[in-house]
């Protein structure tokens, strides 16, 4: 485990230690003494849940939740501004019920 001194700081290393997984991360003052934490990841769902869990289960953390929107995966080919065609892989948020 990396030496800190704030629970803030220890996220910092993690979701650099896991850039592979890390897309965007919010960090919001609730109060004098709160803050919250919001990470935004993107993996397989296996090493999503593995990191949220290690997140969660950490000292200092009062409260953890992983939400994942059930998605589905295609390849497509289209352009993207003046880029040209070319395949890669789209996430695709399924509808509910």
């Amino acid at each position: 485990m990396v030496a800190r001194t704030t629970i803030v700081e220890w996220l910092t290393h993690v979701f650099h230690d896991h850039h592979d997984l890390s897309v965007t991360g919010l960090h919001v003052h609730l109060d004098h003494d709160s803050c919250m934490e919001v990470a935004v990841l993107r993996g397989p769902v296996q090493a999503v849940q593995h990191l949220a869990d290690h997140v969660i289960a950490e000292r200092g953390v009062r409260h953890g939740r992983l939400v994942m929107p059930p998605v589905e995966l295609e390849h497509q080919k289209h352009g993207h501004g003046s880029g040209g065609e070319r395949r890669h892989l789209h996430a695709r948020v399924r509808e509910a019920g």
